[in-house]
């Protein structure tokens, strides 16, 4: 791979003007990435190109960095927000820099902030956690790891995570988090994003305990919603079009209704706050680099 915008500060101001005029057209249709000839995703629009392989060869940027900024921009919430991201983050590129350990340093990130929110791991855990961290400071020091040190930290994370109570929930966010991380995001380059996603599931899981929610809810609520479901909606296909299994579970089992209504509100919250937080993350860390 070679340097961001090939160390061309003209190639920089050029995408910077054709997202604006994508954005302005209402071209930009936040989402994976997708470039149709006429509307795209972040990235599509910024390549006009349905070959997402350009975004390395033709301006200099790493894969992984156009998985997570269609991801980011998806989770902005609206065309317009996925534009001034956009914008944020290419103004935020040294032309010139290397940004291949940009990925390490962002898992990095996301998985120090994980660990403010939550107890310290233990045992084998907390070995699992520190020795994917640690390759992914040899990456972000410019250190090429043999790809056997990856294999040999993920068989530990699968293994630590075996070893947890599936009720320990958020030890677990955590570990999946972990696991998803063991891998060199320079011959990897899925494995930032996928971080991204795990990361962005466990903030909403803690987010959801906090609020009081309990996963073993959740067999009473399916239990209810299908007797709501058999007893009233399945056999009445005329209900099925002004009623919903909700709305009987609301009057039969209203706890259970505003428990499901208050969990679905405490989900999207943290949705929308772990997007916009990941996002300020990533843009510090490509103005330092």
């Amino acid at each position: 791979m070679g340097t961001a915008f090939n160390g061309s500060t003209e190639a920089k101001s050029a995408l910077v003007g054709r997202l604006a005029a994508h954005a302005e057209a209402k071209r930009l249709v936040p989402g994976a990435f997708r470039w149709s000839g006429e509307q795209g995703s972040l990235v599509g629009c910024l390549l006009e190109n349905p070959d997402p392989a350009c975004w390395e060869t033709e301006l200099g940027l790493p894969q992984w960095l156009a998985l997570v900024a269609d991801k980011l921009a998806e989770g902005s919430g609206s065309p317009e927000s996925a534009a001034a991201l956009g914008a944020r983050l290419l103004q935020a590129i040294h032309p010139g820099a290397d940004l291949e350990p940009v990925g390490s340093r962002f898992i990095l990130q996301l998985l120090a902030d994980l660990q403010t929110r939550l107890s310290a791991p233990a045992g084998t855990a907390a070995q699992a956690l520190a020795e994917v961290e640690q390759l992914h400071r040899r990456v972000a020091a410019g250190e090429q790891v043999p790809a056997p040190q990856w294999r040999a930290a993920r068989r530990a994370a699968t293994a630590a995570t075996d070893e947890l109570k599936a009720d320990d929930e958020q030890a677990l966010a955590l570990l999946k988090c972990v696991e998803t991380a063991a891998w060199n995001p320079a011959s990897s380059p899925v494995v930032v994003y996928d971080t991204l996603r795990t990361w962005v599931e466990a903030r909403t899981l803690i987010a959801s305990i906090d609020a009081g929610w309990r996963s073993d809810y959740e067999p009473t609520l399916r239990a209810h919603l299908q007797e709501m479901f058999d007893t009233y909606i399945k056999d009445n296909p005329e209900l099925q079009k002004t009623k919903t299994v909700f709305d009987f579970l609301e009057e039969h089992y209203p706890d259970d209704a505003r428990m499901i209504r208050v969990k679905n509100q405490v989900d999207r919250d943290a949705h929308k706050d772990a997007y916009p937080y990941a996002a300020d993350l990533l843009i510090d860390l490509l103005k330092a680099a």
